[in-house]
């Protein structure tokens, strides 16, 4: 059975983080934990429960307690993740993004009488088995209203049980970053007059870094005042796609606008280094991590109008785009970066609304109240 609350003590919840630990999901986890751990630490107590070595590091190299699942098949996952409720008397399981990886952590944490809730990353269409688990789960988090009409419709567990909660960042940790803006470029090797854009995703299919290559061949690869950061590793699904775009980027003479960053763990610099932020992605994506970054920072944005991006950007603060349209994407990064007038005001209405909608502070509490209102 599942650990008893008492009055005095703190909530304990283990956070299972499906992933690999490099995607967007498991940092949105971790800016989560961080600010839970600094203003809630008396009410609750988190343990992060990494599918493997790299996720659980990624907390742990935060200060953040965590511990791998090793095994990999259904069954003996099953097993692993019950002990462990068990051993550390959980009172709730929370799942990190769709049920799909999760039906053995479910399942073991409803054999123990162990609450589940579930977070919602993103807003693709459910499979007949995640519609079934998300009628029967105690709380369902969603990150966007797109996320959150995709349960009311497809679900429909009973409204009392979703929260459409939002995401958020650090605004304080980006913005000492973007006072070191010119250090950075410099460290970077940023020329005095160039403009950087920056896409930071996985390397995967879909996420848009072929499109900008795409983009640049359109141009004709005549602005070299123009370069582009693509900074994100290999998704754990897409092995050798770095490889890929590498060789696409050599074939269309690219290789002095368009820079692999790879994996970056200080994307606050990054960002103080860019002067404008593209996500031209055609996956159902949630609340990006990088869009609210770059509201954060100030940036102006260009995304595609895919997932729960519209719920995010206007043309108040960039542009949205038909995901897949190479010439909107050219258009649209060329019209903004030689309008030096309406990127600062993109930037500036950017920077506002990451304060209204975006601190990681709100989203804790609210997280944190609905989270005690169930145990």
């Amino acid at each position: 059975m599942g650990g008893s609350k008492t009055a005095n003590s703190p909530l304990r919840i283990a956070c299972v983080e499906a992933g690999s630990g490099r995607g967007g999901s498991a940092w949105s986890l971790l800016r989560l934990a961080k600010a839970i751990s600094v203003n809630h630490s008396e009410d609750m107590a988190l343990l992060i429960v990494g599918c493997g070595a790299y996720g659980a590091s990624l907390f742990q190299q935060h200060g953040i307690p965590a511990m791998a699942l090793h095994s990999r098949s259904f069954c003996r996952r099953f097993m692993e993740i019950r002990r462990l409720l068990r051993q550390q008397r959980c009172h709730i399981l929370h799942c990190n993004n769709h049920p799909y990886d999760h039906f053995p952590h479910i399942l073991a944490a409803w054999s123990l009488g162990v609450r589940v809730t579930v977070h919602l990353r993103a807003s693709r269409d459910l499979t007949r088995s995640e519609r079934v688990v998300l009628r029967r789960v105690e709380h369902c988090f969603a990150v966007s209203s797109s996320a959150a009409k995709v349960l009311s419709e497809q679900a429909a567990p009973p409204a009392e049980r979703v929260s459409d909660l939002g995401d958020g960042t650090d605004l304080a940790l980006i913005a000492a970053a973007g006072r070191k803006r010119e250090t950075i470029r410099e460290a970077m090797g940023v020329e005095g007059g160039q403009h950087v854009v920056l896409l930071a995703a996985t390397l995967q299919p879909g996420k848009g870094q072929d499109r900008v290559i795409e983009a640049e061949v359109r141009l004709g690869g005549e602005d070299r005042d123009r370069v582009w950061w693509f900074a994100g590793g290999e998704h754990y699904q897409s092995p050798g796609y770095a490889r890929i775009l590498a060789e696409k980027i050599e074939a269309a003479r690219l290789g002095d606008r368009i820079r692999l960053l790879g994996h970056r763990a200080d994307m606050p610099d990054i960002l103080a280094a860019s002067d404008l932020v593209a996500l031209p992605s055609e996956l159902t994506e949630g609340t990006p991590c990088i869009l609210m970054e770059a509201m954060a920072a100030g940036r102006p944005i260009i995304a595609a109008s895919t997932g729960g991006i519209p719920d995010m950007v206007d043309d108040q603060i960039g542009a949205l785009i038909p995901p897949g349209d190479t010439q909107a994407l050219a258009t649209a990064v060329v019209a903004l970066l030689s309008d030096s007038s309406r990127r600062q005001a993109c930037g500036r209405a950017a920077e506002q609304r990451a304060r209204d909608r975006y601190d990681i502070r709100s989203i804790a509490d609210t997280f944190v109240e609905t989270m005690q209102s169930l145990g």
